[in-house]
């Protein structure tokens, strides 16, 4: 990652182009890198509320932000330090991915055949 701007960016746009085969590579590259994952997080909550596709993400942005949080703390009792910490965004950065892939998706458009109306 040659910055945290372009990580993010290059983050996001994996995400809204459907690109879930990278995007999990990416954000541990810029984890790795030493940017701070707590911008990554807001970015991809922020973009994730902008497209909702009707599933309710915010039930699992509440549990992300929560976690994340807690495994940054350091009680070990809370999660504090936990090695797996970056599996949350990496989870979240597939999960909000794939669920733009849902055919239901009102932000994926499909054009009609019949007629090229956006349905």
């Amino acid at each position: 990652m040659p910055s945290e701007d372009a990580g993010v960016q290059l983050i996001l746009k994996s995400i809204a182009s459907l690109n879930v085969q990278d995007v999990g590579r990416q954000v541990l590259e810029y984890l790795n890198a030493g940017y701070p994952g707590n911008r990554l997080l807001h970015e991809m909550g922020r973009a994730m509320l902008w497209d909702d596709t009707n599933t309710q993400v915010l039930p699992t942005l509440s549990t992300v932000f929560e976690e994340w949080e807690r495994s940054g703390g350091s009680d070990p009792a809370l999660g504090g330090g936990h090695p797996a910490r970056y599996q949350l965004l990496v989870g979240l950065a597939r999960y909000a991915t794939d669920i733009r892939t849902n055919k239901d998706s009102g932000h994926a458009f499909r054009r009609r055949k019949d007629n090229g109306r956006c349905i």
